[in-house]
């Protein structure tokens, strides 16, 4: 007759198998399996944890892992697939910035060309100067100026910076006020202006249905353009004597 041997294994083996030492919920067994570091709650510094990262099936390695330039715990806090390259938090590409502050600059999404609704504060703390050009579709000097800026022209009469622009020294953002007809822009508005003057680093944005943007910043005429810090409080606008004092300041500053 046969015996059934039973064996018990020892706590310290069980304690062995259900070690966690980083104490992110995976145990160092399975951090091995996942490729993470047992000894790091947040493998790759992205802001999730090793088991929120075997959760949603991300890189424990990559903060960014669809490599579509959003790291993946912005992604989840914006409600994008940090595993799809396609789902994306600006579909321009735009910067995102989680710790942004409200300084001189108004604080209300605008409409891009690409339909999304994008908080200008996302561009701040890129460390670069971020110019505003307030323009309407009807203007010709704002036309002239698009069409300098899209050819990163700096002999168009508008001083450098155009070129400053294309070798990414500035930022540059349009806010259209108006269209042909004196009315807010509309989707397929930003879409025209951005065909006639295509640059993939220039957002198109209407201004709000109050004109909150053309109230707070036009100056005596179109196109007013304004330039802020990093941060986006004021450097530079207009001046009485001199409408185009931002482009002088971009000359000799930057």
């Amino acid at each position: 007759m046969r015996h059934l041997l039973l064996f018990t294994l020892p706590a310290l083996t069980v304690a062995c198998f259900n070690k966690d030492t980083d104490g992110d919920g995976l145990t160092d067994r399975q951090e091995e399996e996942f490729g993470s570091d047992p000894e790091e709650k947040d493998s790759d510094g992205d802001g999730l944890d090793d088991d929120e990262e075997f959760e949603l099936g991300t890189d424990p390695n990559d903060e960014d892992s669809d490599g579509d330039g959003y790291l993946d715990e912005w992604e989840v806090d914006e409600g994008t697939d940090p595993t799809d390259e396609d789902s994306v938090i600006y579909k321009g590409g735009w910067p995102y910035n989680p710790n942004k502050t409200p300084t001189d600059m108004l604080e209300i999404p605008l409409l891009d060309q690409w339909g999304d609704m994008v908080d200008l504060y996302d561009f701040t703390g890129q460390g670069k100067y971020i110019a505003v050009d307030i323009s309407a579709v009807w203007c010709g000097p704002c036309n002239q100026l698009a069409r300098a800026i899209a050819n990163g022209n700096p002999n168009a009469g508008w001083g450098s910076a155009p070129e400053k622009v294309h070798n990414g020294e500035l930022i540059w953002m349009t806010i259209l006020g108006q269209d042909a007809n004196g009315r807010i822009p509309t989707l397929s508005v930003l879409e025209e202006w951005y065909a006639n003057y295509p640059d993939d680093k220039v957002p198109v944005f209407a201004d709000t249905e109050n004109s909150d943007y053309v109230n707070e910043y036009l100056g005596s005429g179109w196109p007013t353009i304004i330039v802020f810090d990093e941060n986006f409080n004021l450097v530079q606008g207009p001046t009485a004597q001199d409408h185009y004092a931002p482009l002088s300041w971009i000359e000799d500053n930057l």
